[in-house]
């Protein structure tokens, strides 16, 4: 390792622990550590700072390893957690892995435990850096999406405002209590789709997340197609469904958005010039091998993506655009993968492009999150 470890060991035999880390010393594992023996010294020492490592022997004096290892999952649910046992059998390894230990050496083999230290460490390193390469690359699709859509917005307030501008000269014409009641109702109209532009702008552009998981369908339909009101040609037909609300899905609705938006905003862009053309998104409720799940279908009529093309869409800054970042396609299939679902591509060259995500429904009586 090219820096020193931060090891917290779960031990009451101070010997013991001052023994092994010895030997991680000799096999040149430059570390500290702190010992704690109970379940208010584990608390307190992951209340203070997280260490790198957890070190744990299974049985402790009115203590375990499988509770330290609840403990520390709750905390940190992917901190490296070893244990370190004299009396470990070959069952209660196997169950300690399956409840989320990252590894297990017995205490008559210790030469094993560098190796294994080194092994976990390194990768929870990786899944941490998978993370934060997964961040940027949702943020830089959302960057690439909020460029494109600054246009229509400036065209939808544009819409909003105009009657409001109108209005004065009307009412300067026309002293009657009719006029009065409907221009109110104008106002309100509009008060009411400038706030819900703004908000699934602000929205959108947070990246906001809620705590539940759980996207409502219909919620994330209405939310999408006011983002996209501002950006469609007036050449192009857009259709979306109405569903009822009610349909959850296992995936948070800020990420479905942005997905369904990206995926949106390419098909306009493929029938860019085109005389005529139609977007449209279709629901349908299915049950394969994997229980209900949910396809959508976002279907235009552009000029499709050539044959050679098609292996290289989810390439990272492969992008056919000329001010693509090429994150796009694989941001969204990473956020469905994620949540159990797959993205299929389905295109003809010269007719039109399908992308398809087949989605898990969400449990039932599950709260759903909003994007907008």
């Amino acid at each position: 390792m090219d820096r020193a470890l931060r090891i917290l060991w779960v031990e009451d035999s101070a010997e013991d622990a001052e023994l092994f880390a010895a030997l991680l010393d000799d096999e040149g594992v430059a570390h500290a550590y702190d010992r704690v023996d109970d379940e208010a010294g584990l608390r307190a020492a992951l209340a203070v700072t997280l260490p790198d490592l957890v070190i744990s022997d299974s049985e402790l004096p009115g203590f375990s390893g499988g509770h330290a290892l609840r403990i520390v999952r709750e905390v940190a649910p992917r901190l490296p957690f070893v244990f370190l046992s004299g009396a470990m059998g070959e069952d209660a390894a196997v169950l300690a892995l399956q409840q989320g230990a990252t590894d297990y050496v017995l205490k008559q083999n210790p030469r094993r435990l560098a190796n294994a230290v080194q092994r976990a460490v390194r990768e929870a390193e990786a899944m941490a850096e998978r993370d934060r390469a997964d961040r940027e690359l949702m943020r830089a699709q959302r960057n690439e999406a909020l460029a494109l859509l600054v246009a229509g917005l400036s065209h939808d307030l544009r819409n909003v405002l105009q009657p409001l501008s109108l209005l004065p000269t009307v009412m300067r014409a026309k002293d009657d209590r009719a006029t009065a009641l409907r221009a109110a109702d104008i106002v309100e109209e509009a008060a009411r789709r400038g706030h819900d532009l703004a908000q699934a702008m602000v929205d959108y552009a947070r990246g906001r997340r809620q705590e539940a998981p759980h996207a409502d369908l219909a919620d994330v339909l209405v939310s999408v197609r006011i983002l996209l009101a501002g950006s469609v040609p007036r050449s192009i037909r857009i259709a979306f469904p109405h569903i009822d609300r009610g349909l959850r899905l296992a995936i948070d609705a800020t990420s479905l958005q942005q997905c369904l938006l990206n995926l949106c905003l390419n098909g306009l862009q493929a029938m860019d010039g085109q005389a005529a053309g139609r977007l449209a998104v279709t629901v349908e409720v299915q049950h394969d091998l994997a229980g209900d799940v949910v396809r959508i279908d976002v279907q235009d009529t552009g000029c499709g993506i050539p044959a050679d093309v098609l292996p290289r869409l989810f390439t990272p800054f492969f992008t056919t655009k000329t001010q693509g970042t090429g994150l796009g396609l694989l941001s969204c299939r990473r956020i469905i993968e994620s949540a159990g679902g797959r993205l299929d591509i389905d295109s003809t060259p010269g007719e039109g492009t399908t992308m398809r995500l087949v989605l898990p429904l969400a449990p039932a009586d599950t709260p759903a999150s909003t994007a907008a």
